[in-house]
């Protein structure tokens, strides 16, 4: 009795796979991808090397207290609706940054980013195991 368990959802793991590694890869390169450019964004904002750690730490912040709240919404909410949510803030924080005319607008877009990135590996995880 040493058969392979079934879930069930034969031929949709690659797609969702496909899916969710660009998703998981997004966070971790969000998290870092900010520290190479905060010299050019010290220099644009006229702003100090501790001003320019709130851009670094409002995301790393949000990211890793969100991380345990959405398990447990998960829990409540549909995986897709909060999945979409978490790509919809994920993509409003990137767009808010792009745009940010000062550095507090920069880093509320960091920390929108950052909300929406706290969901994604929680979620990929109880997509792929649940």
């Amino acid at each position: 009795m040493t058969g392979t368990p079934t879930t069930g959802r034969t031929g949709s793991t690659p797609a969702l796979l496909a899916l969710l590694l660009p998703a998981v890869l997004v966070t971790v390169i969000a998290s870092d991808m900010v520290n190479l450019m905060l010299p050019s964004i010290g220099e644009q904002f006229g702003a100090s090397e501790a001003e320019l750690a709130r851009v670094v730490t409002g995301f790393l912040l949000v990211f890793s207290v969100g991380i345990p709240f959405y398990g447990r919404i998960s829990d409540r909410v549909s995986l897709r609706r909060l999945f979409a949510f978490a790509l919809l803030a994920y993509a409003a924080g990137s767009l808010v940054c792009a745009l940010a005319p000062e550095l507090p607008v920069l880093v509320l877009g960091r920390v929108v980013m950052g909300l929406g990135a706290a969901a994604l590996p929680v979620l990929s995880i109880i997509a792929v195991t649940g």
